[in-house]
């Protein structure tokens, strides 16, 4: 209605509310029955239903992703050269678990519904690629990886989703170990499906601490293969 009316959504930021059910309007900046000129942008603030005691919740998303709030100032944080820095720290949601097979196996088949990604299987590669893409060095996951097998491990960390019959399966019994084989891209194209997105260095560095003293169990150097999804707070 607004924008029929003439005006703009500026903004659209969620918050917990035990009063207003989730979906609905908690409050909009100006206020209702001010009166604007044509085209004033109007800021709304939307309900996402009550908030857990253990302060978790679960949106919309592939499989029911669960998601803690989490307010960090980064304080005390440095950068690699030993020097304060002021751009660390996070406030809004983090997923607690990894993101499972189950979950990418979700999104592989509703991009695939929706035209946004292909599979090569002809030529031995049995990969996932984005849609058109010419398969220019982007793939999102590989299928058929085996797996490390050595220190007790047998194929530990093997590819468990599988294309078949024109559609993505999983291994039974593995719907919810965390997926593995997936590209920086294709994380990224999960993320942007679904209005996520991924931390930066300094995010997930400030997320992984709990005291302060940025001391972490597998050392000090940022790694990739241990990032998380954060979904932003835009309050």
């Amino acid at each position: 209605m607004i924008v029929g009316s003439g005006y703009a959504v500026g903004n659209v930021s969620e918050d917990y509310s035990d009063n207003v059910a989730e979906g609905l309007v908690i409050s909009q900046n100006p206020s209702a029955g001010t009166e604007l000129t044509l085209g004033y942008a109007v800021y709304l603030t939307v309900s996402i239903g009550p908030a857990s005691s253990s302060g978790e919740v679960v949106v919309d998303g592939p499989a029911d992703m669960t998601w803690v709030y989490i307010n960090d100032s980064g304080a005390n944080m440095k950068d690699e050269y030993g020097n304060p820095i002021s751009h660390g720290g996070f406030v809004g949601y983090m997923s607690k678990y990894e993101t499972t097979n189950a979950q990418y196996c979700e999104y592989l088949n509703s991009a695939l519904a929706d035209g946004l990604i292909e599979v090569d299987v002809e030529w031995g590669s049995h990969r996932v690629f984005p849609a058109h893409s010419g398969y220019s060095g982007m793939p999102y996951y590989r299928l058929t990886n085996q797996g490390d097998n050595h220190n007790g491990a047998t194929h530990g960390g093997a590819s468990r989703i599988h294309y078949i019959n024109g559609r993505f399966t999983i291994d039974s019994g593995f719907e919810n170990h965390p997926v593995s084989y997936v590209s920086w891209y294709g994380a990224t194209a999960f993320c942007e499906y679904y209005g996520y997105r991924l931390p930066t260095l300094w995010e997930w560095q400030a997320v992984a601490d709990y005291d302060g003293s940025y001391s972490y169990p597998c050392g000090n150097d940022y790694r990739s293969q241990y990032g998380q999804l954060l979904r932003l707070d835009t309050s």
